[in-house]
C-alpha cells in the first residue's frame, strides 16, 4: 500500500505519522534521518500489509506551482467553496499513480477563546462540501498567560455551540466533519474546573488514529464515527454546565434532535438573541435593528451570540417592523415570508480606512 501525506510543512507531515503510529497495528517509521529533503518516506506495515507513506511538505500557496499538480485544486474540483486549506491531506496512491484523498486534518494548539474558537469553521465547512472526512484536532486545554510574567491567569473555554456546530453539519451533509479534543501537556485533571467530568470520554486521540487507519485499510468506519459523535457531545455537555438563564444547559442539549435542529432549538430556547454592541462601532440604524432582532428572535445556545432564529410565525411582524427602519423591496419581503425559519446574524464589516481588513473586526453598518 502506498500513501502520501501532504502537509503545510514537514512538522505537520510528521504529526500525521505520529498519530497513525498510535494505532497498534500501524508499525511505520521514518526512513531518512534528515528532514530538509523535499520528500521523506515512512515505511513499515499496517495490519501486516507492507506500507509506504511519502511525506510531501509545503503547499507553496503563493504560486501553487511547487508540485506537478496543484493538490489544492482537488478541493475546489470536489465542491470546496473557500480558498482555505487544512494542515494535512492523506491520499491513497493506486498502481497507476492515481491519487484519491481519504481524509484531511487540521491541528490547533491555540487557546480556544474569542475569534480563535471560530477560525477553522469556514475551513471545516468548505472541506466538508468535498465529502472528504475532516478532523479538526484541538489540544485541550490552554491557559491565558500574563503578558509579562507568562504565568497562568485563567482557563478559557469556547462557547458550547462551537463543537456542537460540527454535529448537525456532519449529519446534514452526510460526511464526517469532526472537532476532536486531544489531551494537551497543560491539562491538569486536578484543576477544580474539571471536577465531575470524565475526560476519558472526551479525549479522542486513540479514536481518531483508529478511524484514519481504518480509512487507509478501506474498513468500515461507522463505529468510530459514532464514538467521535459521542465524545463531541460529552464536550458540549461539559461546556454547558453553567446553569444560566441566558444559555442552553446540559439538560437542554441532551434533548436536541440533530435531524431537526431548528425545531429543537425553538422548543428548548427560553431567551432571545441580544448582540452586545459598542457605540463606537455603529453607523446607521443598527441599534434599532438589534432591538427588533431581540424582540422576535430565539437565541442559539447563548443570548449574547450575534445570531438567532426568527420562527416562521414571527416572520411577518418582523418584516413589517423592518420596513419602518429600512427600504425592503417586494421580492426580498416575499422571500423572507416564504421561509420556515430565518437565521439572523449581525456581522461587522471592514474598517473604512483599511486599518484592519479582517472580517467581523470593523463597523456594524446599516
Amino acid at each position: 500500500m502506498i500513501f502520501r501525506v501532504y502537509g503545510d510543512n514537514i512538522i505537520e507531515c510528521i504529526r500525521v505519522i505520529d498519530l497513525i503510529k498510535t494505532n497498534t497495528i500501524a508499525k511505520v517509521n521514518l526512513e531518512l534521518s534528515f528532514l530538509s529533503a523535499s520528500s521523506v518516506v515512512a515505511k513499515g506495515t499496517i495490519d501486516g500489509k507492507a506500507t509506504e507513506i511519502v511525506l510531501v511538505p509545503g503547499f507553496d500557496k503563493s504560486t501553487k506551482q511547487r508540485w506537478k499538480e496543484n493538490i489544492l485544486d482537488s478541493l475546489k474540483d470536489n465542491g470546496g467553496l473557500l480558498d482555505e486549506t487544512p494542515d494535512a491531506f492523506i491520499s491513497r496512491v493506486s498502481e497507476t499513480d492515481k491519487e484519491s484523498f481519504i481524509c484531511t486534518i487540521e491541528f490547533c494548539s491555540a487557546l480556544q477563546a474569542g475569534n480563535q474558537a471560530w477560525q477553522r469553521s469556514g475551513r471545516a465547512y468548505s472541506v466538508g462540501k468535498t465529502i472528504i472526512p475532516y478532523f479538526y484536532i484541538i489540544e485541550y486545554t490552554k491557559y491565558e498567560l500574563d503578558s509579562k510574567t507568562r504565568e497562568r491567569k485563567t482557563l478559557r473555554d469556547p462557547n458550547a455551540i462551537v463543537p456542537f456546530s460540527y454535529l448537525p453539519y456532519s449529519k446534514n451533509i452526510n460526511n464526517p466533519v469532526f472537532q476532536t479534543f486531544f489531551q494537551s501537556e497543560e491539562f491538569d485533571e486536578k484543576d477544580d474546573h474539571f471536577k465531575g467530568t470524565d475526560f476519558s470520554q472526551i479525549f479522542s486521540s486513540e479514536t481518531v488514529a483508529n478511524y484514519i487507519v481504518a480509512l487507509m485499510l478501506r474498513l468500515d468506519t461507522t463505529a468510530f464515527e459514532k464514538e467521535l459523535m459521542a465524545k463531541t457531545k460529552n464536550m458540549v455537555r461539559f461546556l454547558s454546565l453553567d446553569e444560566s438563564n441566558n444559555k442552553l444547559t446540559k439538560s437542554d442539549i441532551d434533548e436536541f434532535d440533530l435531524d431537526n435542529f431548528l425545531e429543537s432549538l425553538e422548543e428548548l430556547t427560553s431567551f432571545n438573541a441580544s448582540k452586545k454592541i459598542a457605540k463606537k462601532s455603529v453607523t446607521g440604524n443598527i441599534f434599532e435593528l438589534n432591538d427588533l432582532f431581540k424582540k422576535y428572535s430565539k437565541g442559539i445556545f447563548s443570548q449574547d451570540l450575534p445570531f438567532g432564529v426568527i420562527p416562521k410565525e414571527k416572520i411577518a411582524p418582523f418584516v413589517n417592523e423592518l420596513k419602518a427602519i429600512y427600504t425592503v423591496d417586494d421580492s426580498f419581503e416575499n422571500l423572507l415570508k416564504k421561509q420556515s425559519n430565518i437565521i439572523f446574524t449581525l456581522i461587522k464589516g471592514f474598517k473604512p480606512r483599511g486599518d484592519d481588513n479582517r472580517s467581523d473586526r470593523g463597523i456594524l453598518r446599516s
